[in-house]
């Protein structure tokens, strides 16, 4: 499409891209459906020659992935339009480096009203929610020299924060699809004090212009006293959000509050969607006989895992002891992890929460089938060369929820037959997991599992993980299980058992922030309306974790988050939950199974 201002017509601007309001185009329904926003098009003579365009458009502008555009959707339209007016960017135009264009990464044009995200996920004021400065203009840390050069952070009081530190080579160009690379090195300081982009996503509720194709940073939450040779125990974490969206630049994932006690954090982003996740025959055909396939999301993870061994100790951190952390997707690729021998070493223990949902896992030649279809809607054709797929502009790659379910997409890892051998439920039961100790737990209101008040819920994702355990425990594994029951007293009117991945607030100890404003939104109306547009009225449809929203804080939310912090320091430390006048943890017995639950009336084993 071109994208310069001569290349528009004046009667496309006014039959095509101008005309008809959203009201006109929604009707009584109130959305707007594809077949009405195609015919809204279908006079623009950018669109006549390439049609299938106006779909891919249509997919950027429904953020919620219901095949459809409500009011707000549309108006990222409306602003789409005024570029060409302008003579703006092009709506294939993708991003060439880190961050984005003005018109949002990945070419995708932004909603109004938005602004760049604000430093680190701190409160407009500067100071995060634990009350730790952690804004731009905190002070700068002395350098720290790791293996591709010096670099500073800032500091917050007790905590040094490191943000957007590069442990892998962008993965664009000739790098989409394939292993992550050593990161580049760097002469001079680097400042480390800004988050890097998050992937480029269809969905989410991270601003566009925070997102690219170059995302493969990290986060480092370290102790302000602590040298090379602290040897703190160390936490990977993985963030959440169903392989298609999130950052582990996420509020929720602050890691001040364990830095503080003693520990080294460090935060990922990986690639999502379509780009971290993706098969094709011609992709196939490329390849060495051994060279993983398809799992481009696992390999960036365990490419951070490599980073950590070779670099954390500047921070302070054990390479020796590194535990394995997430929610929900983060939870589900430690259990990817523990059953892939390339993997093993790197890591030493594991927390996971909320993990499940391991079905819908598509083998390599079913994997490659929903790869041409996506190929044939980028029209590049069923048949496109690994350097056609490669050329794709990567904002047309990154489809939204709707094109992901309309193609069958894999929203897991594949079985690829070369890093993922089987499924983690058939890895476990074979006993061909790591057999490092291991935390994992889940709320007792998700996945089907809908037992009230404090007793254990014992369906859903807690009856895997119990599974699992079982697994576990039979290859001579220690375990120890949990679920969070508390509902803070605001929400007990609303709803009666907690929810997916709200145990991760607790656990980080940032309940009560005001997370929303944090994105980078104009302000809390503009903020929640966008929470309200994600699927699931906030963001936690379809198993993905819903941080748009606070953790309401509460005196016993503040009790059960120390408790939670106290038992996982412990644990990262000595592989083994226990605290100073908390309850005993007893490791999980098949026999006779004993959980800790953090609930309403209390923390107690059940």
């Amino acid at each position: 499409m071109p994208n310069n201002k001569s290349a528009v017509s004046k009667s496309e601007a006014g039959r095509g891209l101008r005309g008809t309001d959203f009201q006109s185009l929604a009707g009584d329904a109130g959305k707007i459906t594809r077949d009405a926003f195609r015919k809204q098009l279908s006079g623009a003579a950018t669109f006549s020659s390439r049609p299938e365009l106006v779909d891919r458009l249509f997919d950027r502008l429904d953020h919620d992935g219901d095949g459809s555009l409500n009011e707000m959707e549309y108006q990222g339209f409306n602003d789409l339009k005024s570029q060409f007016a302008r003579g703006g960017q092009s709506v294939q135009s993708g991003t060439t480096g880190r961050g984005a264009n003005r018109t949002g990464a990945g070419g995708r044009p932004m909603l109004p009203n938005r602004k760049p995200a604000p430093e680190g996920g701190s409160k407009q004021s500067g100071q995060a929610s634990n009350g730790s400065t952690t804004s731009s203009d905190a002070p700068k840390t002395l350098p720290i020299r790791i293996a591709s050069g010096e670099l500073v952070g800032l500091q917050a009081g007790d905590v040094r924060v490191f943000r957007g530190v590069p442990y892998a080579a962008p993965p664009m160009g000739q790098r989409r699809w394939q292993a992550a690379e050593p990161p580049q090195s760097w002469s001079g300081i680097r400042q480390a004090t800004e988050f890097g982009a998050a992937a480029l996503q269809g969905e989410a509720f991270t601003p566009r212009s925070s997102q690219s194709e170059d995302c493969l940073y990290l986060n480092i939450w370290t102790p302000t006293n602590a040298t090379a040779d602290s040897k703190l125990p160390v936490l990977l974490w993985i963030h959440g959000g169903a392989f298609i969206q999130g950052s582990g630049a996420q509020p929720r994932y602050d890691g001040t509050e364990l830095a503080k006690r003693g520990a080294v954090v460090i935060s990922i982003n990986y690639r999502l969607g379509p780009l971290g996740l993706f098969a094709h025959p011609a992709l196939t055909a490329q390849s060495k006989p051994d060279e993983p396939l398809g799992n481009y999301c696992l390999l960036d993870m365990i490419a951070a895992l490599r980073w950590t061994q070779d670099n954390i100790a500047a921070f302070g951190g054990d390479p020796g002891n590194v535990t394995i952390s997430g929610s929900s997707a983060g939870g589900t690729s430690c259990l990817f992890l523990m059953g892939i021998p390339q993997a093993q070493g790197l890591f030493h223990k594991a927390i996971i929460h909320s993990s499940g949902g391991i079905q819908n896992i598509q083998t390599l030649s079913k994997a490659e089938s929903a790869g041409q279809r996506l190929s044939e809607r980028l029209g590049l054709g069923s048949h496109a060369t690994s350097a056609d797929l490669r050329r794709a502009a990567p904002g047309d790659v990154a489809v939204g929820v709707g094109a992901i379910r309309e193609l069958n997409l894999p929203v897991k890892p594949i079985i690829d037959g070369r890093l993922v051998t089987a499924s983690p439920a058939d890895t476990f039961a074979q006993g061909k997991q790591a057999r490092i100790p291991v935390l994992i737990g889940s709320a007792n209101g998700e996945s089907g599992a809908r037992q009230l008040g404090d007793e254990v819920a014992t369906g859903g994702a807690f009856g895997f993980q119990r599974k699992l355990a079982d697994d576990m425990v039979r290859a001579g594994q220690a375990v120890w299980m949990f679920q969070l029951t508390y509902v803070p007293p605001g929400a007990r009117s609303s709803r009666f058992a907690a929810q997916h991945g709200e145990s991760v607030a607790y656990a980080f100890g940032t309940i009560g922030q005001s997370i929303a404003a944090q994105y980078g939104f104009r302000n809390e109306q503009v903020a929640n309306n966008a929470a309200r547009s994600r699927r699931g009225g906030g963001g936690a449809g379809a198993g993905r974790e819903d941080d748009s929203q606070p953790v309401e804080e509460s005196e016993q939310g503040r009790a059960i988050s120390s408790a939670m912090l106290e038992y996982w320091i412990k644990f990262m430390r000595d592989g083994q939950p226990s605290g100073q006048q908390l309850p005993a943890w007893p490791a999980y017995n098949s026999t006779a199974p004993k959980t800790m639950v953090f609930g309403n009336n209390g923390i107690g084993v059940k």
